[in-house]
């Protein structure tokens, strides 16, 4: 498989687990976009952009986790969650945005990082190989020793991603989009490489009040947290 393909390996895997826990998730953002305008994920796109309501999987995080942990790498966090593929030369990651209901619209909290490489590189590397479940559980069945020892590499890379993922939410700012919440309170059904999949209601609207009416247009150099009409004022 090429990192495409994986990348939509990894995409049907957590529609999948979302609809085995009846979870109803819609694409947004650039994803969205990329498969409304071109029936495809855009090639550019760092992310593969999922939203569903927070109120649906509060409760279910730790079952979210369990479900995905031997295929995938889950972070889950306040604002998002994050599905990442074992392998370091993996795809890129599911960002999943938990929208929060106010009143008439529904909100979500979206963060700017810093640009700051030095910050990004903390921890990253060890953090991915040591996290590498499947790879412990094989040299676990050798023998007590390396048992042992690989669960302490296990405990050190969490500690590290822990410390690194802290460390991101101090050097970055939360941005908050809110748009109608009649968009995802009735949803469209679609097929999107071969998985059944939502979207918001009247997604044409939906990418017209995010993008802006020429939302028809590629624009490969835009900026969300300058340019996405859901940002609130």
């Amino acid at each position: 498989m090429n990192e495409n393909n994986e990348r939509i390996r990894l995409f049907r895997k957590v529609m999948q687990t979302l609809g085995e826990m009846e979870i109803k998730a819609w694409l947004d953002q650039g994803t969205l976009l990329g498969v409304v305008r071109e029936g495809r994920f855009l090639p550019w796109d760092n992310d593969v952009d999922i939203g569903l309501w927070d109120s649906d999987i509060k409760s279910r995080e730790k079952e979210f986790f369990e479900k995905l942990s031997e295929s995938a790498r889950v972070t889950v966090r306040k604002r998002m969650i994050f599905v990442n593929p074992h392998s370091r030369q993996g795809p890129l990651p599911v960002s999943i945005a938990r929208y929060i209901r106010r009143g008439n619209k529904a909100v979500k909290y979206m963060q700017k990082f810093s640009e700051n490489r030095l910050l990004h590189a903390i921890g990253a590397p060890a953090g991915r190989s040591l996290m590498r479940d499947r790879g412990f559980s094989l040299a676990s069945r050798k023998n007590k020793k390396k048992n042992i020892l690989t669960k302490l590499y296990s405990l050190s890379g969490r500690a590290i991603l822990k410390t690194r993922a802290k460390l991101l939410d101090w050097f970055s700012k939360d941005i908050r989009c809110e748009v109608p919440s009649f968009f995802f309170d009735s949803l469209k059904r679609e097929q999107v490489y071969g998985t059944v999949v939502f979207m918001p209601k009247e997604p044409e609207k939906y990418l017209a009040l995010k993008y802006g009416e020429d939302w028809k247009t590629p624009k490969k150099d835009w900026q969300w947290w300058k340019e996405d009409g859901a940002l609130s004022k």
